[in-house]
């Protein structure tokens, strides 16, 4: 009997001890989930990524939406231009003494809309423009614009955007947790010859990625613009 009882006192102690391990390990499971998430967002987020705008984001702002990052730093701020939305404007029209072709320019986003900026793709850098990814490049100087549009480099490889988005630091990464925006990559979509349609397929593309992430929140997409401590573009009038 008295060993009958040291046995059971041991196996009870036993199984217990294991019962504390199992919960100390799924908890440190949890924690390193959550902040493998976190860690995630932020590292999905750097210049040449694709944001994806929620169906259920409203802001007019944003609703619909194809944004580029041309530029993040976690403790500056983000910026981007909205891909998808071509104006009726023509570049002849925007800047008629450069003999421009009829390409159209693009409503880049709600901030500095007297701001001109525009995308390149080159082989090599060009003087004064900044890498974004890959063959990808921003140019905000005058001289650089101006000789792309007189060049008539075609609208596969150069559009110009009147506007921009921008971001406080950390309020993007935020957006991203809460659902408001999925990201893509490829240089592809930037230059994409049906803008028009282009978030409705990456929209479908997205959700994809969502329901394999799993992710949920209980909270309302929704995205708002703050100060970004970014070199904007100059701002420039023809």
């Amino acid at each position: 009997m008295r060993q009958t009882s040291v046995c059971r006192r041991f196996f009870r102690g036993n199984i217990n001890s294991m019962l504390r391990r199992s919960a100390m390990s799924l908890v440190c499971v949890f924690f390193l989930i959550c902040v493998s998430f976190g860690q995630n967002a932020e590292e999905r987020l750097a210049p040449g990524t694709i944001l994806v705008a929620s169906e259920k984001l409203s802001d007019p702002n944003f609703a619909e939406t194809v944004v580029l990052i041309t530029h993040h730093d976690p403790d500056g701020g983000t910026m981007g231009v909205v891909l998808n939305r071509p104006t009726e404007t023509t570049l002849a029209k925007a800047f008629p003494r450069l003999h421009a072709n009829a390409d159209l320019v693009y409503d880049g986003g709600p901030v500095g809309p007297d701001a001109v900026q525009a995308l390149l793709r080159s082989a090599t850098k060009p003087d004064t423009a900044e890498h974004i990814v890959g063959d990808l490049y921003s140019v905000i100087r005058k001289v650089l614009l101006e000789k792309s549009i007189s060049d008539h480099v075609p609208g596969s490889k150069f559009r110009v955007y009147l506007g921009y988005v921008g971001w406080g630091p950390g309020q993007l990464e935020n957006e991203v947790r809460l659902g408001a925006w999925t990201t893509v990559h490829g240089i592809k979509y930037v230059f994409d010859s049906n803008p028009d349609s282009l978030w409705d397929r990456l929209n479908r593309e997205s959700h994809s990625q969502v329901a394999h992430r799993g992710t949920v929140s209980s909270q309302r997409p929704h995205a708002t613009m703050e100060a970004c401590r970014c070199t904007e573009p100059v701002s420039w009038r023809y």
